[in-house]
């Protein structure tokens, strides 16, 4: 049994230069991240993908941090043992889930609760952008995570032979119509 409880961890989204071109972990606190994982992951992948095939992957991921950034340090990658639950993490859902618990945090970023109630962040460096930015933002953000379901789901469904725990029953009839 393995010891992940989610697909990934809050120092592998900030430090993989997923959601940003450069790693952003000099400037976030990813302790805000921590605590929505395990809800993005229950609105945006597990929505999809079955429970045995998501608890295969969770099995198979290796319990180490995982670090595809050359420039943190040593690749330590995913799936060393699978080299199809690889490619599916690294293309597709790795930068889902990445993007699902950003989207998730963000209202946890720019407003802070307080034993006085809810106060926009103000930091020193910075003056925070309020709560419509943080929407258009999240906006955006859910259009792109709408848009890589399908692509994840038509990937899935052409592959599915790779990925036999994968319940294609729901999806891949109507592969062509975009997985939806």
């Amino acid at each position: 049994m393995s010891t992940v409880r989610t697909l990934i961890t809050a120092f592998e989204i900030v430090n993989q230069g997923i959601v940003k071109a450069a790693p952003f972990s000099n400037r976030f606190d990813a302790s805000i991240l921590a605590p929505q994982i395990d809800l993005a992951e229950q609105r945006f992948l597990k929505t999809f993908i079955n429970p045995e095939f998501y608890d295969d992957l969770k099995a198979q991921r290796t319990p180490n941090e995982i670090q595809y950034n050359p420039d943190i340090g040593a690749y330590q990658i995913a799936y060393p043992s699978n080299a199809d639950y690889e490619e599916l993490f690294t293309q597709y859902l790795y930068p889902y889930i990445c993007r699902s618990v950003i989207y998730e945090s963000y209202p946890y970023i720019a407003i802070q609760t307080e034993s006085n109630g809810l106060l926009l962040n103000q930091p020193s460096y910075g003056q925070n952008a309020g709560v419509k930015v943080m929407q258009m933002q999240r906006d955006s953000m859910l259009g792109t995570l709408e848009g890589t379901r399908v692509l994840i789901i038509k990937y899935l469904c052409e592959n599915k032979e790779k990925y036999p725990l994968w319940d294609d029953s729901k999806y891949c009839n109507d592969c062509k119509k975009g997985g939806r």
